[in-house]
């Protein structure tokens, strides 16, 4: 069973750059591997950003976009632009082989279950990798058990299309010694630059969903699945987060973000 570090130290920023966005995600890491704590962030994006994972190219990058960086991570690119998308460091009690898996699955149930609330069901993806053919380039056209998918009949803006399951949240991870960072995102609209890709509320319009919120619900099934008991010092709201993070300068500079 995975032991997650408490106490979790819960932000809610408002819609940053991509650069800020990936060096806030820096910053949490670090601070979770000094303080020995846990950190959650929910944010949202300035402007449409692609973000690359680690090992991905800038070449094979698929359409003009303007907003380009890097992610720690690995993964499939994703284009962030009508989502909500969370952040989770935390340092791991024991080392173990599957701490790792376990930390996904914790967040996936846990994201699912906050997402219910909001009166949306989804369910854990299928693993549709086809032995000896490359994975797609982006993140949300891969589809595995980690992932969460929206089952639609027909997709919304095309009735002739065929059934289909839409995967709606996505996440990867990267660490530091034994300290996991997790971020993920949650697809809430289409965008003109992956119209296949939509989002929840192309299936149900009339959902809300913010990001405070979300973020306080999110933080409570976290306690949930990871069988951890709430008490009063165990989730902290800091009011005050970084303006200057160290690391924002390097997700701004070519070098990084075209280093393969």
């Amino acid at each position: 069973m995975l032991e997650i570090t408490t106490p979790i130290l819960v932000y809610v920023t408002p819609p940053a750059s991509g650069s800020y966005n990936m060096a806030f995600d820096d910053w949490m890491l670090d601070e979770a591997v000094t303080k020995q704590v846990s950190m959650l962030r929910v944010y949202r994006w300035k402007t449409p950003t692609l973000s690359l994972g680690y090992f991905q190219k800038y070449a094979d990058i698929p359409f003009p976009i303007d907003s380009v960086v890097r992610r720690r991570s690995g993964g499939g690119a994703i284009l962030h632009h009508h989502e909500i998308t969370y952040s989770f460091a935390t340092p791991m009690k024991d080392n173990k082989k599957d701490a790792n898996k376990d930390l996904y699955l914790v967040l996936r149930n846990a994201v699912n279950a906050t997402l219910s609330t909001f009166g949306i069901n989804l369910y854990a993806a299928s693993n549709l990798k086809e032995p000896g053919k490359p994975e797609p380039f982006l993140c949300f056209e891969r589809h595995t058990d980690l992932d969460l998918c929206y089952n639609y009949q027909r997709h919304p803006h095309n009735p002739k299309s065929p059934e289909h399951s839409y995967k709606i949240v996505g996440s990867a991870q990267f660490r530091k010694g034994n300290t996991i960072l997790q971020h993920g995102s949650i697809l809430l609209s289409v965008t003109k630059l992956t119209t296949h890709l939509p989002g929840l509320k192309n299936f149900q319009p009339l959902i809300k969903i913010e990001s405070e919120p979300f973020a306080k619900k999110l933080v409570k099934f976290i306690f949930k699945e990871g069988n951890i008991e709430i008490t009063k010092n165990n989730i902290q709201f800091p009011m005050d987060y970084p303006t200057h993070l160290p690391t924002k300068q390097q997700h701004e500079s070519e070098e990084w973000i075209k280093r393969r």
